[in-house]
């Protein structure tokens, strides 16, 4: 295979693609670049590459190693990652200018549990503040998140859909709920910030709480449908627990109360 040819058709892909990482089976208008390109590589190994050629190759930004090349193209890429976006939690399926970063970023996780990532690579990412476990950090901003949450709202029912600062936490929310694999360290940090686990009988809990309010202000529970009590529907709670089945037990705490079934019927016994 011609140098010369090889050379000329590495200056013509560099000036398209700009740079020399060629595929290894990627043809050159039927030149098979790729093979070329691995046999200098082979030939400066066994050490049969003439200086002068080597020379020619470096002044055209030859890859020698294209395996440091491609970390050191992923490392640059993930700095400039996290100055925009402000961390090193790169989605899978991100690229960034045409760098698959999100499948580097993995590479870079499986590397490590390997053991087959060199020290100096692992500080070089501790400092940029890699993320060695996704789901690790992503629980922690979680429980953060959740926490900034509870001290504005005074609660923990947070929205399926709410989002804090960029982060869902309402999906976030509704994963621990239906974690399997929730360690017992994790669940007892969600009860001491008072984790809400069933939003459903919480709703309950809190529509009888602000009916009880409402009766003994009140004197009765007829609460209309409209009505709201410290910005809970109260009067559409009402309304679902005529319109729904509701167990024996609840049945009893209501009927305790004074619980008006059929409001129509209540307005004839009044009047």
């Amino acid at each position: 295979m011609d140098w010369a040819e090889g050379f000329r058709y590495l200056t013509i892909y560099k000036a398209r693609e700009g740079h020399c990482r060629v595929p290894v089976g990627h043809k050159e208008n039927g030149f098979r670049l790729g093979s070329w390109v691995d046999r200098q590589r082979q030939r400066k190994d066994a050490e049969t590459l003439s200086e002068a050629r080597r020379q020619q190759l470096d002044e055209l930004g030859f890859v020698w190693d294209p395996f440091e090349a491609d970390w050191a193209e992923g490392f640059r890429y993930l700095k400039m990652y996290k100055e925009r976006e402000g961390h090193c939690r790169v989605p899978f399926k991100h690229i960034e200018n045409g760098f698959r970063l999100g499948s580097w970023v993995v590479r870079q996780r499986q590397s490590k549990d390997a053991e087959t990532l060199s020290e100096a690579r692992r500080q070089q990412l501790d400092e940029l503040g890699f993320v060695w476990d996704p789901f690790e950090t992503d629980w922690a901003e979680g429980f953060r998140y959740l926490t900034i949450y509870k001290e504005r709202e005074g609660h923990c029912r947070v929205p399926a859909t709410h989002k804090e600062n960029g982060f869902r936490l309402g999906g976030w929310v509704n994963k621990q709920r239906h974690a399997e694999t929730l360690s017992e360290a994790r669940r007892q940090q969600l009860d001491e910030l008072g984790f809400v686990w069933d939003p459903h009988d919480a709703d309950w809990e809190e529509g009888v709480r602000y009916l009880k309010m409402y009766k003994e202000r009140e004197g009765h529970c007829r609460v209309p449908w409209s009505h709201e009590e410290n910005g809970f529907r109260l009067g559409q709670w009402v309304s679902r627990q005529r319109q729904r089945p509701v167990s024996e037990a609840r049945r009893r705490r209501l009927d305790e109360l004074g619980f008006v079934w059929d409001p129509l019927e209540g307005e004839q016994k009044v009047g």
